[in-house]
């Protein structure tokens, strides 16, 4: 394909009289056609009508693609021209056609750029509302809800958009693409509104809706999804529930509200852990006191059989250990398999204030894992001088 010439670019863009004459009488020229077709993709991106009047009179074929696989009405459509999207289709563009790279139609870039208006327009000529590109297998009303485009979905569920159809990637459905955007909430509040499955699951994880929002953070859609009856005790792949992803997270007021709304506190995952394990791992200090504090059980196995105040001394952070101490927490609980406890992991991560938080709650310090070590040798052996010296201080011996 040869490109458009200057001298035809600039008649049609500026749309120059004089020159628009020499233009036309070139019509009968064999290549003039391409020429227009070249010109008319200009004037589809740029939004100049004059230029895409003058296109098409040059007999502009109203599919000629771009270099990247665009028709005009596409270009027209991703950069906002309403009025140059309403002439190309007067003058008869396929509203229907694809892009090959990404098999998307107009009404994709319409619900991708969030362009509500020309996405009405491309409705009212024929665009199949459901249409599904190559990229994802995803509708125009999948990619809005992605995106966080709310007029974009508003006018796609006007037009009876599923609200139910996934992805061929993640397998989620356009509320759960919008619940795993932080910025999506009216998004979110426009599909639960128009009936979309609260409890649906990703086919690629089994994750919910209000999982999606516990992970990033979306305290608005975590609440706007409760009210509409998602279930909090519901597991994903892994059996994990949103409390347990709140607690991997840190969400610490996502958590109250999932407990408010009768999570289950002591529901292991398939790995075993508990929200209030995965607190205790993560050293979420404020999190742990909420769980407690809810009625978790703080002696409650989690992954591989550890109860969470061995979990803590592994992190070394005294006030988790502090915490859960204080709610009752085992203080000679041991590790299966190794009989540590844990004054013998706080000494062996070189964690002197967990070393003293756990004696001064009556620790033994000569207690002896199954190996015959004792925390003085873990801490010797580290080179912890200082909490050795401290050990020996409170009666550790040899």
């Amino acid at each position: 394909m040869r490109r458009l010439s200057l001298a035809l670019l600039a008649a049609i863009l500026l749309a120059a009289p004089q020159t628009l004459a020499g233009t036309e009488s070139r019509a009968a020229q064999a290549e003039e056609p391409e020429e227009a077709g070249q010109a008319l993709l200009q004037a589809a991106l740029s939004g100049n009508t004059r230029a895409l009047e003058s296109a098409l009179a040059a007999g502009a074929d109203t599919e000629i693609r771009g270099p990247r696989g665009h028709t005009p009405l596409m270009l027209a459509t991703g950069a906002g021209h309403g009025e140059v999207v309403a002439r190309l289709l007067d003058a008869g563009s396929k509203v229907g056609a694809t892009r090959a790279e990404t098999g998307w139609t107009a009404l994709h870039l319409a619900a991708y750029a969030n362009k509500p208006d020309i996405a009405g327009k491309l409705l009212d000529a024929g665009a199949e509302v459901d249409a599904r590109g190559t990229l994802r297998d995803a509708t125009p009303l999948w990619w809005a809800a992605h995106e966080g485009h709310r007029p974009a979905i508003a006018v796609l569920l006007d037009a009876k958009a599923d609200p139910e159809a996934r992805d061929n990637r993640t397998g989620n459905t356009p509320l759960l693409a919008a619940a795993s955007n932080p910025e999506a909430i009216a998004v979110v509040s426009e599909l639960i509104v128009a009936g979309a499955k609260v409890n649906a699951r990703s086919t690629q994880d089994g994750m919910t809706a209000l999982s999606l929002a516990t992970k990033v953070g979306n305290i608005a859609a975590v609440d706007l999804l409760l009210k509409a009856d998602a279930a909090p005790d519901a597991t994903d792949d892994t059996g994990r529930t949103p409390l347990h992803i709140a607690a991997e997270n840190g969400q610490s007021e996502i958590a109250h509200r999932l407990i408010d709304a009768g999570a289950p506190l002591d529901l292991r995952s398939e790995r075993g852990d508990t929200p209030l394990d995965r607190a205790a791992v993560l050293a979420r200090a404020g999190l742990v006191k909420r769980l407690l504090d809810e009625g978790a059980d703080p002696d409650q196995p989690g992954r591989a059989g550890r109860p969470p105040l061995i979990s803590a001394a592994m992190t070394g952070d005294a006030e988790v250990i502090r915490t859960l101490l204080d709610a009752g927490a085992k203080v000679e609980a041991r590790e299966p398999g190794t009989g540590n406890t844990a004054l013998m992991l706080a000494a062996n991560r070189g964690a002197l204030n967990a070393v003293r938080t756990l004696v001064n709650a009556g620790a033994d310090v000569n207690a002896r894992a199954n190996d015959g070590w004792t925390a003085l040798q873990a801490a010797e052996m580290f080179g912890a001088g200082e909490i050795a010296a401290y050990l020996r201080a409170n009666g550790a011996g040899d």
